[in-house]
């Protein structure tokens, strides 16, 4: 959920090229978010193209460990922006395999928090004659305390004044 800690904990662990740990390695560990690439598949720089780097305020919490005994934990990251994403977790010196490129990569899915604003997104204020539509579809946004839009929950229109009804008046955002 935006604004939560990822949880479980992400944990990086460098391994050798028979994918063993590295135990007594050091090496500083580094995270970066990115957006989704067209497909997540096996063999990254194939299917790398469309990712972009997001700018660091994009996640919060230390993007850089050192690792202890081959192993770094980044128990606080998280990110305020809803939307699936790619993980990045990289060393300077070392690779994290050394027979394959220097990352090693997490799909991350961030959904919207709870609903606290309500935005109207059409007319706010619409008449019609007897018997016809409004000119403007009712439409309305609900947001996240982040302003991430807020997916399938229930929102009712009614007729606030006059004689009127509203024919589908509960919808999903």
């Amino acid at each position: 959920v935006a604004g939560d800690t990822i949880r479980p904990a992400v944990v990086v662990e460098l391994r050798d090229l028979l994918g063993r740990r590295v135990f007594g390695s050091t090496a500083e560990i580094s995270l970066q978010l990115y957006t989704s690439g067209p497909d997540f598949c096996a063999n990254m720089s194939e299917c790398w193209g469309g990712a972009e780097r997001l700018p660091p305020g994009w996640m919060t919490g230390t993007a850089i460990r050192t690792a202890i005994d081959g192993r770094a934990t980044f128990d606080d990251i998280a990110t305020t922006h809803s939307g699936r994403y790619f993980l990045e977790a990289a060393t300077g010196a070392e690779a994290l395999c050394y027979a394959c490129p220097p990352w090693v990569i997490q799909d991350l899915y961030v959904h919207a928090g709870p609903a606290v604003s309500l935005t109207g997104a059409s007319l706010l204020s619409q008449s019609a004659i007897a018997g016809t539509f409004v000119s403007d579809r009712p439409r309305v946004v609900l947001r996240d305390s982040y302003g991430n839009p807020v997916p399938n929950e229930t929102v009712t229109f009614t007729v606030t004044s006059g004689d009127g009804s509203v024919t589908g008046g509960v919808q999903q955002t």
